[in-house]
């Protein structure tokens, strides 16, 4: 089934899109993306995100941030709290044991609603994303990928940086907490 062409999420079914954020443009962001989005009925981010992708949700979504910014949590909690992105957002009814995404994501999915996970840069490259789709998917929860444009080759892109040349070399891309 195609991405575009799944069911309205009605009260027995919901629906999780991991959503890639891009590098921080919301002007980077997929039509896909927006469309998921202005059908979301909850939206799970870090605070980061949440400024890329909020002009892009419908009124009255609930937003779940998934850091523990002292500014969105009471003091002292490190548990995601549960904001709005207006003043008609109703809110969502947050789990107690709720204590990471995955659980956040596939609580309301099982409500039956219309969730984005939404990451920077690209889903596939997020480790959290990933871990949350297979916990998702071992649940029987369904789910949609939709992909964004990864920072290592946006940033290059926006500096002018081409990550190719005519002889075709290769990009390799090192992860410095396990480069040795």
């Amino acid at each position: 089934m195609s991405p575009t062409a799944l069911p309205a999420a009605g009260p027995e079914h919901g629906h999780v899109t991991f959503l890639g954020a891009g590098p921080g443009d919301p002007g980077l962001l997929t039509l896909r993306a927006v469309e998921a989005l202005s059908h979301a009925d909850v939206l799970v981010a870090e605070h980061e995100v949440l400024d890329v992708i909020r002009t892009h949700a419908r009124q009255g979504v609930s937003v779940v941030p998934t850091d523990a910014d002292s500014s969105v949590s009471p003091p002292g909690t490190g548990t995601p709290q549960l904001t709005v992105v207006d003043g008609t957002s109703t809110p969502v009814a947050v789990p107690a044991a709720a204590r990471d995404a995955a659980h956040l994501v596939m609580e309301a999915a099982r409500g039956g609603r219309r969730v984005v996970r939404a990451v920077s840069g690209d889903p596939g490259l997020d480790t959290y994303a990933a871990e949350e789709m297979l916990a998702c998917a071992a649940a029987g929860v369904p789910f949609e990928v939709v992909p964004g444009v990864a920072a290592a080759v946006g940033v290059p892109a926006y500096a002018g940086v081409p990550l190719r040349d005519a002889s075709g070399a290769d990009v390799r891309f090192v992860d410095a907490r396990t480069a040795s």
